[in-house]
């Protein structure tokens, strides 16, 4: 069960990478500026999780601080997901994260 809620997490992270890419893309009437969103907010996602979340990074976070940024970064991703009408699904994704940190928390697997 652990290994199946450690894949359910790097399923969240995915979901979340491709989310601020569609928001990114679609944010402005520029092509130019849309194009540059739909990279950057991504990209911006990743790097930080990278250096401050991922286990084996050498900054990574633990304990609370490690909860509060991961509970930061899903809930940006849950706001784009309600500024582009899809409030279903953020309340759906929201959902998903606290079961996963909740049952991380338990098992000890952040």
């Amino acid at each position: 069960m652990k290994l199946l809620n450690d894949g359910f997490a790097f399923l969240l992270e995915l979901v979340s990478i491709i989310v601020l890419a569609y928001w990114g893309f679609n944010l402005s009437s520029s092509k130019l500026i849309s194009i540059a969103l739909g990279i950057i907010i991504p990209l911006t996602f990743i790097v930080v999780w990278w250096i401050y979340l991922a286990p084996k990074s050498s900054h990574r976070l633990d304990g609370m601080q490690l909860i509060i940024l991961k509970l930061l970064l899903f809930s940006i991703v849950t706001y784009t997901l309600i500024s582009i009408n899809k409030t279903n699904w953020a309340f759906v994704f929201m959902i998903f994260v606290v079961i996963n940190l909740v049952l991380s928390y338990i098992w000890k697997t952040l």
